[in-house]
């Protein structure tokens, strides 16, 4: 596990710092975290269990990718993926159990779903195409269905946001897909602005479950947010 992977159009050579811009926008999500629990401070004065979990994934998303993109070895893209993927998971229980008030049967079926769509997606797209994009389309499908979803209960707060988001995301994936197409005319690359455009959405992210419980929210019998009893501010 120990290959060295020449993935993006910045790399240049087998050295550690052969992406600096790739390596060094990873540092965004350190700040996104940052600005996310200053916000958290501010908002209810203490970090909640949910939170905190949230932020300690962004963080190893982070450092993660920036072992990626110096090191470039097979064991340091499982260092890579694996907070992506457990931030997602992750953060999609937190988010249908507690903004949507969904209970555990229905978020399983939900999460079943979606590594279904996953391995669906992994098997009929080679992962040479799209340079290596594919694997992302379905988070494109899963925030438009949580974003239509917010605004069917209209949930107004948590769908802009998560419109937002999906515009956000989409851009980055498009960006992250092109940067060996560029090459040629921005030795650069693209690959570097997916970074610094994840660590906003992911910002945004954070933001939104922080607003999602403010104090006086009103709560169900299980503790969890009651959308159909919030005033429209609250949703």
């Amino acid at each position: 596990m120990n290959g060295s992977i020449d993935a993006y159009c910045e790399r240049i050579g087998a050295g550690f710092w052969a992406e600096p811009i790739n390596a060094l926008t990873n540092f965004a999500f350190f700040v996104a975290a940052f600005l996310a629990w200053r916000f958290q401070r501010k908002q209810h004065g203490r970090n909640g269990r949910y939170f905190t979990i949230l932020l300690v994934l962004v963080i190893l998303l982070g450092w993660g990718s920036f072992l990626f993109h110096t090191l470039a070895t097979s064991w340091a893209k499982v260092a890579d993926m694996l907070p992506i993927a457990l931030f997602a998971v992750y953060y999609g229980i937190v988010a249908l159990k507690q903004i949507v008030g969904w209970g555990r049967q229905r978020i399983v079926i939900s999460l079943i779903l979606f590594l279904l769509s996953l391995v669906a997606t992994i098997t009929l797209i080679p992962e040479d195409q799209l340079n290596g994009s594919a694997v992302y389309l379905p988070f494109v499908v899963l925030f438009v269905a949580f974003a239509s979803l917010l605004q069917i209960r209209q949930q107004v707060m948590a769908a802009h946001y998560l419109w937002a988001v999906t515009i956000i995301f989409s851009t980055a994936l498009f960006l992250r897909t092109i940067d060996l197409a560029v090459c040629a005319v921005w030795p650069l690359g693209t690959h570097f602005l997916w970074h610094l455009l994840l660590a906003v959405m992911v910002y945004l992210l954070l933001r939104l479950i922080t607003r999602s419980f403010p104090m006086d929210v009103p709560r169900n019998a299980n503790g969890r947010f009651s959308p159909v009893d919030a005033t429209p501010e609250q949703r």
